[in-house]
């Protein structure tokens, strides 16, 4: 509740004066999402959710724990059967000075 109070002490006025949405609205709103998508406040005005065309898509939307935990996982475990490029297969943290050496290399 906190953060939800926050956000819209920041956001809502603004909100508010664009849209008519009122104050109240908008923490019913936030509160509702959180509870059935797992969308938390900073998120409701980061992708604009207090306009309700987009707040229709909100079950589409997917979070930082779906794709971390799973999504990301199961596209590089099962990519259709196809070798991930070479320069995406490298590990993100090289083991030895040589791979990182090289790794630093190929951003420059």
């Amino acid at each position: 509740m906190a953060v939800t109070a926050v956000f819209t002490t920041l956001n809502g006025p603004p909100i508010k004066r664009r849209t008519g949405k009122g104050i109240i609205r908008h923490i019913r709103e936030q509160i509702e999402l959180a509870l059935r998508f797992a969308i938390l406040s900073p998120w409701y005005y980061i992708f604009e959710l207090h306009d309700d065309d987009k707040k229709r898509h909100a079950g589409e939307y997917l979070n930082r724990l779906e794709t971390k935990a799973g999504l990301y996982r199961f596209l590089r475990d099962y990519n259709g059967g196809l070798p991930l490029p070479a320069e995406r297969s490298t590990p993100a943290f090289p083991t030895n000075r040589a791979s990182w050496l090289a790794a630093v290399s190929m951003e420059s």
